[in-house]
């Protein structure tokens, strides 16, 4: 396994790439907002970004997925807005089917699925 931090010391912002060291595909996780540190990290490690997703929605600064995602023929997480209704203390508050919604676009065919909910959204 290849396993590379990155950090971002003005934003205390850490992301990582991970990495088979068999088949060489690789996932970003919490991507910079400027997605040049892991193009380079997967340069120099002979890896390919097959996969982005993020932890959770990032209040105190922009995700670097949807950018990241453009550069690579892969997956990003789509994150949606911060619940804007009324919750309970017993309900759930984060990385939910509701919250948080894992969507890939297939790299043969160029189709977008959500994993989670194994719906195909309108792209």
């Amino acid at each position: 396994m290849i396993f590379r931090r990155l950090y971002y010391d003005r934003l205390a912002q850490a992301s990582y790439l991970i990495a088979c060291e068999a088949t060489r595909r690789a996932i970003v996780i919490d991507p910079l907002r400027d997605p040049t540190a892991c193009l380079e990290a997967a340069a120099f490690e002979d890896v390919r970004i097959e996969l982005v997703t993020e932890t959770h929605v990032h209040a105190d600064f922009l995700s670097g997925a949807e950018t990241l995602s453009r550069s690579t023929p892969s997956c990003t997480s789509r994150a949606k807005a911060a619940p804007t209704k009324p919750r309970h203390v017993s309900d759930a508050l984060a990385h939910t089917r509701s919250e948080t919604a894992m969507c890939c676009r297939s790299a043969e065919c160029g189709s977008r699925f959500d994993i989670l909910q194994g719906t195909r959204p309108s792209t």
